[in-house]
């Protein structure tokens, strides 16, 4: 484990995980201050760290762009972006959080799109809020004790992003599956729901929104917080 201290970046050596080529590649990674008593821990795998403040070299960036062009592809194939968006007659779908009152102490969170609500369980935060950045498959249906599978719920939504748009492929929505969203839309309005929890939770050690129940919850939360924000 390789300690680091609080603000700055780090230059880390890779071997072939980008590339077929060693390359040192510089990282400007933001870290919350205080962790770890002001210090971030880094697993040390056969890399070495020096602190920098080079910016990411441009054909690693182009690289890294490219696979992620690759794989969103590969979680709509043999469709793509394009042939939903046609299935859909270019129907934009609006997402709204609701923070509903059950107790004092506890919120529920509900989902609802164009006015429905896809899902009547438990709605995972940290999901959520890392499905406004990333691509990929998200459990943000889960179960209220914040595990998906006790619910029956074995397939996570598929988020795909595409220039101004966002995709779902929600396979546990009731009623349709296939929902188009205004990325800009998305993101602001999971970011505001989100904020609501989490400065519930921030309140009091005793409240609750479930599946955020226990302190490791609270810490997930908090990360995928900090990552969608920017801190």
């Amino acid at each position: 484990m390789t300690a680091l201290p609080p603000g700055g970046s780090a230059r880390i050596h890779w071997s072939g995980l980008l590339s077929q080529h060693e390359s040192t590649i510089a990282l400007a990674v933001p870290w919350p201050e205080p962790t770890l008593h002001g210090m971030v821990v880094v697993r040390s795998l056969s890399m070495s760290i020096q602190q920098s403040n080079a910016p990411l070299p441009a054909e690693t960036m182009e690289h890294m762009l490219s696979r992620n062009v690759e794989r969103d592809a590969a979680l709509l194939a043999p469709r793509t972006f394009q042939d939903y968006v046609r299935l859909l007659g270019g129907k934009v779908s609006t997402l709204k959080l609701e923070l509903r009152v059950e107790n004092p102490n506890e919120r529920w969170l509900t989902l609802k799109v164009d006015g429905g609500t896809p899902y009547g369980s438990a709605i995972c935060t940290v999901n959520l809020l890392d499905s406004t950045r990333l691509s990929g498959d998200f459990h943000i249906f889960t179960c209220a004790c914040g595990h998906a599978g006790c619910n029956r719920i074995y397939r996570g939504v598929r988020v795909v992003h595409e220039g101004a748009c966002t995709l779902w492929k929600a396979y546990y929505a009731k009623g349709r599956k296939l929902f188009l969203f205004d990325r800009e839309q998305y993101r602001a309005e999971i970011l505001r729901g989100c904020t609501e929890v989490v400065d519930f939770l921030r309140e009091s050690p005793e409240n609750f929104c479930s599946p955020v129940e226990s302190p490791t919850r609270r810490k997930w939360l908090e990360r995928a917080y900090f990552q969608a924000t920017g801190g």
